[in-house]
């Protein structure tokens, strides 16, 4: 690991050697590279884009409608808005309609230009919805072109003429939709009240017959055979319990053992004989006048202390005796186990008494079923004849909304909430992704500059390189001479002509970069500076005649502005 880091180390050094040594192989190429990158972005063409927003809003009756089942093929905003909007169609017809204003001002010039233009609209025109819910939906129209006034106007035809097809495509559609409603409401009218006079009719014949009834035989066949399930589900209850308690009783000893404890014996004996020393050693201290170091006294000492260790070890009590009583949870067990097996037999015999009223009723209720499929058939044909009958008066109603768009309470509005204004400010180039690229190419460049100078260099630098490429020893090595006219010539060239070249090279790359940065990201700024220097040069009167137009009016710009 040591020698791998040493390695690493020595590698890194010698790579900065090689820099050191061919330093302006890197700086010149790279400031040659990166000053051509910036100072050829200033001609690069340049992208501007037209940002219009749009508004669909839909009145809470049209909801309604749609919730309840209406066709809603040309009210999906969601599914529809983009592609009339933005398809092929749309782009064609709005470039129709402006090629004769483009071309009064020279943007248009052939047909190939109509063309372009068309084909640019659709790979650049971008839909995004900001907002959509079954209220309101918005739409943003981005769209970038290489002339900031076509492509506001473009974005601001699409979205007119959208209003103005959908305005005229809601009123043909609700004019022609009413009549036809009409006509289907009272044809479904008629079919429903001579289906409802069927259903009442046959309900008074077949009042006993019909399943509805609270005390029908289905009624009381449903309710028998919920008894019997539920019976079922309480004989299976039982059943589980008394095979659990059979298991319980099987594991349940019939008799278990009563354990009577009393005082160890052993421990009385013990303690008797404690008291015993005891009373010699107080007799031979106070009676006979001995000393705690008498051969006596530490003798009964060292026997006082040992029993006091068997007396500590010793139980307190113990098994005096044992005796069998009857287990009185097995008891238990068993006369759970009996009182089960009556509960069992009743449970049986209602289940034999639920089936067979369930077979007589399943008997009665082969007559009713020709009756009960008649009967349900009407009651289809009279549900399905009312569905129809308000589908088509909710499809009525929203056809008649849609006759008044813009009251501001029904129907379907449709406006802008923003129009596509010209910029000034283009979107491309970039100008962090031109300096990210000047960057990036200047320190290619003057790495392959220093890769190409060290392969070629033949050069010997110091004495270890002459012995490994000569088979000649070294003897030894002279350091270089310096005399004093080189040290006036290396002073000078540290001191002046490397920071005035760095000075130099810095400001040419700051003046291309100020330059692109106004061009781009300052536009408006760079146009004053124009014109005050133009002020500066030129007359009033001529100064006057370079005045810009209005805003409204579409200015060509098939070349960029460096």
């Amino acid at each position: 690991m040591a020698t791998n880091k040493q390695e690493q180390a020595k590698a890194v050094f010698e790579l900065w050697e090689v820099i050191l040594q061919h330093r302006w192989r890197f700086v010149l190429p790279a400031f040659a590279a990166s000053s051509l990158v910036l100072f050829g972005s200033l001609f690069l063409p340049r992208k501007y884009e037209a940002s219009a927003h749009f508004e669909r809003r839909n009145a809470p009756e049209l909801i309604e409608a749609i919730r309840s089942g209406a066709s809603d093929s040309y009210m999906d905003p969601i599914q529809s808005l983009t592609k009339e909007i933005s398809g092929s169609h749309a782009i064609t017809t709005v470039v129709a309609e402006l090629e004769p204003r483009l071309k009064r001002v020279g943007y248009i010039k052939s047909q190939a230009d109509v063309v372009k233009l068309r084909q640019d609209v659709m790979q650049h025109l971008i839909v995004n919805r900001e907002y959509g819910d079954a209220r309101r939906v918005q739409l943003r129209l981005d769209l970038t072109m290489d002339n900031p006034y076509v492509a506001s106007l473009v974005v601001n035809a699409l979205v007119e003429r959208y209003i103005r097809t959908t305005r005229s495509e809601i009123m043909e559609r609700a004019h022609s939709s009413i009549a036809y409603y009409d006509e289907l409401i009272n044809e479904h009218k008629a079919e429903l009240e001579k289906n409802q006079t069927a259903l009442g009719l046959f309900e008074q014949e077949y009042s006993m017959l019909l399943p509805d009834q609270p005390y029908s035989v289905q009624a009381q066949l449903a309710e028998a055979q919920g008894e019997l399930t539920r019976l079922n589900t309480d004989l299976e209850t039982l059943e589980f319990r008394r095979r659990s308690w059979i298991e319980a009783i099987a594991k349940e000893p019939a008799t278990v053992p009563s354990i009577v404890h009393g005082s160890n014996p052993e421990l009385t004996r013990l303690n008797d004989k404690l008291e015993v020393i005891k009373e010699k050693i107080r007799d031979h201290l106070h009676t006979q006048g001995m000393t705690e170091k008498h051969p006596d006294v530490i003798s009964l000492r060292l026997k006082e202390s040992d029993l006091q260790a068997r007396i500590d070890e010793t139980q307190k009590q113990v098994i005096t005796s044992t005796e069998e009583h009857p287990n009185p949870k097995r008891a238990e067990l068993e006369l759970s186990l009996t009182a089960s097996g009556a509960e069992r037999d009743a449970l049986k015999e209602q289940i034999l008494i639920r089936r067979k009223k369930i077979e007589e009723l399943t008997a009665m209720t082969t007559d009713m079923l020709p009756a009960r499929a008649q009967y349900r058939k009407l009651q289809s044909l009279v549900g399905t004849s009312q569905k129809d009958v308000d589908y088509y008066e909710n499809m009525r109603r929203r056809a008649e909304n849609y006759l008044t768009p813009e009251t501001g309470d029904r129907g379907v509005q449709l406006e802008f909430i923003h129009r596509a204004n010209p910029s000034r400010r283009p979107v491309s180039p970039n100008l962090f992704q031109v300096i990210l690229v000047a960057g990036f190419m200047g320190t290619a460049t003057g790495a392959l500059s220093v890769f190409l100078a060290q392969r070629t260099d033949e050069s010997f630098r110091n004495a270890r390189q002459v012995a490994e490429s000569t088979s000649i020893p070294v003897i030894g090595s002279v350091s270089e001479l310096i005399t004093r006219q080189h040290r006036r010539v290396r002073q000078l060239r540290y001191s002046i002509v490397y920071p005035a070249n760095a000075l130099v090279m810095a400001s040419v790359l700051a003046l291309f970069t100020g330059l692109l940065y106004l061009d781009l990201e300052r536009p408006d700024l760079l146009n004053k500076l124009k014109d005050h220097a133009k002020s500066m040069v030129s007359s009033p009167v001529e100064s006057g005649t370079d005045a810009p137009g209005p805003v409204g009016l579409v200015v060509p710009e098939n070349k960029p502005q460096a």
